[in-house]
């Protein structure tokens, strides 16, 4: 039987979709379910044990937190069968799902992000669809090991603290190699943002002078003589970036109707999900200077309702 055969095998018996799902998720709620031999008449009110039916047999069930040692034997179950269907991409998607669910356990978080890219290889770093999630990844665990080192070192000189079981830094991390950092991973995310903000723009005046002029759809060249003047009247300039990074790959869709605006929509919120994971990630501070004022701007900029809420939201997210 050939290795494509046995997948599908694999998949169909195992109903693949669900139990990825369900192991993702015991990853985020790290949770376990836990067999208790007692009687349903032990129960108290507000007991967080339940009763389920086994083979004609009431059994007394709970939930537990689960230890370090189940959800990291988790993680290398999740990749290890990613890996073998060659299905790494659910993969790239959990880490951003983890890395926004456990991002106060940087031990925990680094721990499984790690696993992920030991088990799963080089392609967990450069599959193209993926390509924006896993920069951001690769800034933010960069970042985050760079500060779990330094709460060590602090922790270890200090006789007062107890010393946690940290991460310990890598020799040689894999998140580390061509990692941009944090300050040019959100410039370029902002500027992908504003781009759209921008087409959006053009777009609302190109149809105003159509409808006004009565003549049909101005020519390209118009098109881009008024998204530059927007570009200029905005302080909006393209930054020039020397990281051998995949975000100049990444091209956001032009705005269209129905279905293709519908996809650069998600585009768009994508985009805005990775700016809150990274604003999250860092100090008020930080995301005051670098973040605030310049979706401020794009609000100024936007004259639909989805794209401005979408923002507002945002930035009531950021401000909590």
């Amino acid at each position: 039987m050939s290795n494509v055969e046995m997948r599908s095998l694999f998949a169909k018996l195992c109903h693949l979709d669900e139990l990825l799902s369900l192991i993702e998720e015991f990853l985020m709620g790290k949770k376990v379910l836990v067999y208790n031999n007692a009687s349903p008449e032990s129960f108290v009110v507000c007991d967080s044990r339940f009763s389920i039916l086994v083979d004609g047999v009431d059994r007394i069930m709970s939930f537990e937190t689960a230890s370090t040692h189940q959800l990291v034997a988790g993680s290398i179950i999740l990749a290890s069968i990613c890996t073998a269907i060659d299905h790494i991409g659910f993969i790239c998607e959990a880490s951003y799902d983890i890395f926004r669910m456990h991002r106060s356990d940087s031990s925990l978080l680094l721990t499984i992000l790690h696993v992920f890219a030991h088990v799963c290889g080089k392609k967990y770093f450069t599959l193209s669809n993926y390509c924006l999630i896993m920069t951001v990844m690769k800034s933010l665990v960069t970042i985050s090991e760079g500060r779990n080192l330094s709460i060590k070192t602090t922790s270890c000189l200090s006789s007062q603290s107890k010393v946690q079981n940290e991460f310990p830094p890598c020799i040689k991390c894999p998140f580390s190699q061509n990692a941009a950092s944090v300050d040019i991973v959100i410039s370029l995310l902002l500027e992908k943002l504003q781009d759209y903000a921008i087409s959006d723009a053009v777009d609302q005046e190109l149809i105003k002078s159509d409808k006004s002029l009565n003549s049909g759809s101005l020519s390209s060249e118009d098109k881009a003589e008024k998204k530059s003047h927007l570009q200029e009247a905005f302080c909006v300039h393209s930054m020039k970036c020397d990281m051998p990074c995949c975000f100049n790959d990444f091209v956001m869709p032009a705005i269209q109707s129905g279905s293709d605006f519908n996809r650069t929509l998600c585009h768009f919120i994508d985009i805005l999900s990775l700016v809150e994971l990274v604003a999250s990630s860092m100090s008020w501070e930080w995301t005051c200077n670098k973040v605030v004022p310049r979706l401020l701007k794009m609000l100024n900029l936007c004259d639909m309702d989805d794209t401005s809420a979408a923002i507002v939201i945002l930035l009531g997210q950021l401000g909590r």
